[in-house]
C-alpha cells in the first residue's frame, strides 16, 4: 500500500543519507546483543542435536535479554529523533536508564498477552493428553490470533521509550493506534522480513543496512499512525512529540 512504500522510501533515504552513522550503530548493537548467547552457549552441553541449557547458562541469556532490551530503547530513540531531524550520535544507544524498569515490565506483559493462547493450548493439551498431531493443529489455528495480538501491541516500546508511558499505557496507546491498521502492519511485516533476508543473502553484510532501513520505516508508521490518533488522554499532542529530546 502507498503508507508501506512511503515508510520503506523513507527508511532507505534515511540510512543511505547517513550510511556511516547506522552501519556501525547496528553492527555495535549486534555485537553487544550477541555476547551474552556466545557466553551461554559455553555452559550448555552440546550431546544431543540440541544444546541442553543449565542454570548458568539461563542466567547468562536472561542478562542477555535484559542488555538487548536496553539497547532497543536506544535503538527506539536513536530512530525517533532522526526522523525528527535532532541530532543522533553512537552513545545514545545506551540512554535507557530513565525507563528501562517500564520497558522490562512492558516486554513481559507484551509476551503474555501475545503468547497467552499459544501457551494456554499447550498446558491444556498437555493435561488432557492430546496427541502432538492435534495440538500442532491448534497451534496452526491460534497463529492468526497470535500474529494480530503482536501487531495490535506492537508499538508499546516507542510510547515507553518516546512519552515514559506506564506498560499499561503504552500497550493501550499501541492498541489504539493499530485499531485500524492491523493487516497493513502484518503485511509490512512480511516486507520487512523478506528485505531482511535478502540483506542476509548479500554476503551477510546487508544485513547492516536492511536493518536500520527497516527500522527507520517501522518508526515512520508509528509517528504517523500516532499524528492521526487523538492521544490526548495519555498526555501526548503533537506538540509534546516535537517537544521530546
Amino acid at each position: 500500500t502507498k503508507n508501506i512504500s512511503e515508510a520503506l522510501k523513507i527508511g532507505f533515504e534515511t540510512v543511505i543519507g547517513k550510511l556511516s552513522f547506522f552501519v556501525p550503530l547496528t553492527i555495535l548493537y549486534s555485537i553487544i546483543a550477541q555476547i551474552a548467547i556466545l557466553i551461554a552457549s559455553r555452559f550448555e552441553p552440546h550431546e544431543g542435536l540440541l544444546p541442553e541449557p543449565t542454570p548458568k547458562s539461563m542466567a547468562i541469556r536472561l542478562v542477555g535479554e535484559a542488555i538487548t532490551l536496553a539497547l532497543m530503547i536506544g535503538m527506539v530513540r536513536i530512530a525517533i529523533k532522526t526522523l525528527r531531524k535532532k541530532e543522533v550520535n553512537l552513545s545514545m544507544l545506551f540512554h535507557s536508564s530513565d525507563c528501562f524498569g517500564k520497558a522490562l515490565l512492558g516486554g513481559i506483559l507484551y509476551l503474555c498477552i501475545v503468547l497467552s493462547l499459544p501457551i494456554l493450548a499447550i498446558v491444556f493439551s498437555s493435561s488432557m493428553g492430546i496427541s502432538p498431531a492435534i495440538l500442532a493443529i491448534i497451534l496452526i489455528a491460534l497463529a492468526i490470533p497470535t500474529i494480530m495480538r503482536a501487531a495490535k501491541f506492537r508499538f508499546w516500546i516507542y510510547f515507553v521509550s518516546d512519552h515514559l508511558l506506564s506498560p499499561l499505557q503504552s500497550l493501550r496507546a499501541s492498541a489504539r493506534i493499530t485499531a485500524k491498521s492491523l493487516p497493513t502492519l502484518i503485511l509490512f511485516d512480511l516486507i520487512c522480513i523478506l528485505i531482511n533476508i535478502l540483506g542476509l543473502l548479500t554476503f551477510i553484510v546487508g544485513i547492516f543496512v536492511t536493518l536500520p532501513i527497516t527500522s527507520i520505516a517501522k518508526t515512520y508508521i508509528y509517528q504517523k499512525l500516532s499524528g492521526e490518533t487523538d492521544l490526548s488522554d495519555f498526555g501526548i499532542s503533537p506538540e509534546t512529540s516535537d517537544q521530546q529530546d
